[in-house]
């Protein structure tokens, strides 16, 4: 199995070399939050770039209050350049009062838009969430289930060495699945309990593939880089990130 991490601008530190060492495949970078409508992630840009040694998507945050195809027109002129090969939306804001038939078509018709330019666009959500949707799409999702082993009662610090030993030991895929409107392809099975190093002494969402890494770049559409020189990596955060590696 291979594991993903999802950032956002409040992470802004985080150690993409020790990452790298303790095998994270991938990283899901939040493109935009809710202040104001569509508010774009201060650190998007940057952490896009420092992801390029990992498989990289956006994750884009649908807002309820303008149409689907306003929500794809502000994803399309956001995302970057070049480099996407795989991108999910994220449905689970709640809008008090709207229908949730309402809410569907206009998923639906977002869903359409993305797909004709992004194949390989999936859904995040959770099962708490599907009341809010009258009909899903199909296809394939990112599925929030967060079992007790990977979710305690309050915020603890592990090592990656417990993580992935956790993980081996768990031993099977989420249950539940039969709830899912579509398939379940990447499962994430942590929410906002678990520091980890490298993530800025921040909890850290954390996803699953229940596969290898040949299947993972073959669903995600693109490679994960070659490992390349360390020290180089090294330097290069620091540059970014403003740390004094000078003896």
């Amino acid at each position: 199995m291979e594991l993903i991490l999802d950032v956002w601008e409040g992470a802004l530190d985080i150690n993409e070399p020790l990452l790298l060492d303790n095998g994270i495949a991938g990283l899901i970078i939040r493109i935009n939050d809710m202040n104001g409508g569509h508010h774009k992630d201060t650190n998007f840009d940057n952490q896009w770039a420092q992801a390029v040694n990992f498989l990289r998507a956006p994750y884009f945050v649908y807002n309820p209050w303008v149409t689907g195809s306003a929500n794809y027109q502000w994803l399309k002129s956001n995302l970057p350049s070049s480099g996407v090969t795989r991108l999910f939306v994220d449905i689970e804001v709640i809008k008090s009062g709207y229908p949730a038939a309402t809410y569907a078509d206009e998923v639906q018709a977002f869903m359409q838009l993305a797909l004709a330019d992004y194949p390989r666009t999936a859904i995040y959500t959770g099962g708490w969430f599907l009341p809010i949707v009258a009909h899903w799409p199909g296809g394939d999702y990112w599925w929030a289930r967060y079992p007790y082993t990977f979710y305690p009662d309050g915020r603890e610090n592990w090592s990656w060495t417990s993580l992935w030993q956790a993980v081996n030991d768990y031993g099977f895929w989420p249950d539940q699945l039969h709830k899912c409107p579509g398939t379940v392809k990447l499962w994430q099975f942590t929410g906002d309990r678990l520091i980890l190093p490298g993530c800025a002494n921040r909890p850290i969402d954390i996803s699953m593939w229940n596969g290898g890494l040949a299947s993972l770049q073959d669903w995600w559409g693109s490679e994960k880089p070659e490992p390349v020189d360390k020290l180089a990596i090294l330097w290069r955060e620091a540059e970014a990130h403003g740390w004094n590696l000078e003896p």
